[in-house]
């Protein structure tokens, strides 16, 4: 039994580590989002087309993440089921 809980505790742990960085990341891309947002908006060669294109960018990297975190969650349910 202390061996599953020290095993328990050191995936809780890991998901705790994975969900700060996690969290910490999607900080760092808004915040990039931003700051290009307003780049391309003070920039007097900015066109539509490339605003868009640099939307389209920030919205496949938000799905691509979106998409990491479930399936690093569901990993960590799977795991968290062989405790119970």
């Amino acid at each position: 039994m202390l061996q599953q809980d020290y095993l328990k505790k050191m995936v809780n742990f890991n998901k705790m580590v994975f969900d700060n960085s996690y969290n910490v990341m999607t900080m760092f891309q808004d915040q990039a989002e931003k700051m290009t947002n307003m780049l391309m908006d003070q920039n007097p060669l900015g066109n539509a087309d490339n605003k868009k294109l640099v939307n389209d960018w920030c919205e496949t990297c938000k799905k691509g993440q979106e998409n990491i975190k479930k399936t690093i969650d569901q990993g960590f349910q799977t795991i968290e089921g062989y405790f119970v």
